[in-house]
């Protein structure tokens, strides 16, 4: 009986997360959704025009501290793509995160597509050190009183 009472708190206890998960998703599609529609409604443009969803980001910067991940990485060239300037933060600038990184950046120099800049720098969260030098980096790429 002790067994039973443990398996169902266990099913009710997954089922919450589930719920939980799904309302979080659901909250941050309805974000997202809202924001692209501001966007949209502020241009009178066409919501499927490429040229718009290029330019979504231009003039803001994005600082990613994780791109020695797939996702951080995958989010470094998403944010580029949309027009952001993306900082992408690497712990190992010549590991493979750093080589696919550069490798891209060659792509994308052949290609005419207006993406935003993306910026590889050295950095480590766990040394001030480096996160010095990011911030010195980081205030030499932006316009003057955008840091």
């Amino acid at each position: 009986e002790h067994a039973v009472m443990d398996d169902q708190t266990a099913l009710i206890l997954a089922l919450q997360m589930i719920a939980l998960c799904c309302i979080a998703a659901a909250l941050l599609l309805y974000l997202l959704c809202r924001i692209r529609n501001r966007y949209i409604a502020g241009t009178g443009q066409d919501q499927h025009d490429p040229e718009m969803t290029l330019n979504i980001g231009m003039g803001r910067a994005v600082l990613i501290t994780s791109c020695d991940t797939a996702f951080g990485l995958q989010c470094a060239f998403h944010l580029s793509n949309l027009g952001f300037r993306v900082f992408a933060g690497l712990k190992d600038s010549e590991g493979v995160a750093g080589r696919i990184l550069r490798a891209k950046l060659k792509e994308r120099e052949m290609k005419t597509a207006v993406t935003g800049p993306l910026i590889a720098l050295p950095l480590d969260v766990t040394r001030e050190d480096l996160l010095h030098e990011a911030v010195v980096l980081i205030r030499r790429h932006l316009p003057a009183g955008e840091d």
